[in-house]
This record gives C-alpha cells, structure tokens and sequence, in this order.
C-alpha cells in the first residue's frame, strides 16, 4: 500500500497531494458523466460528501448530474462506485 493511500470500503484510492490543495489556481479532476453508459441507477449520487450529484429525468430515462463543479474537490469516490463505468475524471481548473 502506498503511504497516503486511503481505502474506502475496500477499494483503494490514490494519494492527494498535499501541496495541490494549499494552491488555489490547482488543477483538478472532476467527474465526466457519460450519459450512454448511465443508467441512472443512482449508486454515485451518496458517495458524493458535498452532495454534488443528483439524479435527473430526461424523458423517460434518468441520468446522474454534477452540479456546481467548481465546489468538487476531486475526489473520485463518484467514479470507483459506478458499476458501469459510466464516470470518468477529466481536467478543470479552479481558481483564479
């Protein structure tokens, strides 16, 4: 196991740095959502701590939704818990 490695509820998940959360204009990953894959089944939307993702109907369907990016700190729980892999992480900076 790596030093700063954390596991959560038996997946492990990649160290943070330290020095990218003192940094305001950091450049983090947040969750892409891909709405093919999706199937709405809601599994992400609990594991978000800040209460970002949601589930919203489009038609008969329903598909996970990121709300207010700029508040993700990137962590990546949303992306290991999707069975269908359906989220994946991509670039955005934040700050000034």
């Amino acid at each position: 196991m790596p030093a700063q490695a954390l596991s959560w509820q038996g997946l492990w998940l990649p160290p943070v740095s330290n020095t990218a959360c003192m940094n305001p204009a950091r450049s983090i990953q947040i969750p892409v959502i891909d709405s093919t894959r999706c199937t709405g089944c809601g599994w992400c939307v609990p594991t978000c701590h800040l209460h970002l993702l949601s589930l919203q109907a489009q038609g008969w369907r329903k598909f996970s939704t990121l709300h207010d990016a700029d508040r993700c700190v990137g962590c990546r729980k949303c992306e290991v818990h999707c069975p269908f892999g359906a989220i994946t992480m991509a670039p955005a900076m934040t700050g000034a």
